[in-house]
């Protein structure tokens, strides 16, 4: 998984078929898709927790369509 910065806060994770965004807010991040099945997003939200140390995720925003 690749972990691309957009913007101050914004972290685009790259890697596979899906992709997500994570955001870093003041005291949480919020995580935009987490696609797929458990394995990747069991990924995801390590790849997050290395990139953005001590701040847990605290909300999601899946598209179900």
């Amino acid at each position: 998984m690749t972990a691309k910065p957009l913007a101050e806060g914004v972290i685009y994770l790259t890697g596979g078929t899906h992709h997500s965004v994570a955001i870093e807010q003041r005291d949480h991040v919020v995580l935009v898709e987490a696609p797929l099945n458990e394995e990747r997003s069991l990924a995801v939200i390590a790849k997050v927790k290395e990139i953005i140390p001590g701040k847990p995720i605290k909300y999601l925003v899946n598209n179900t369509a």
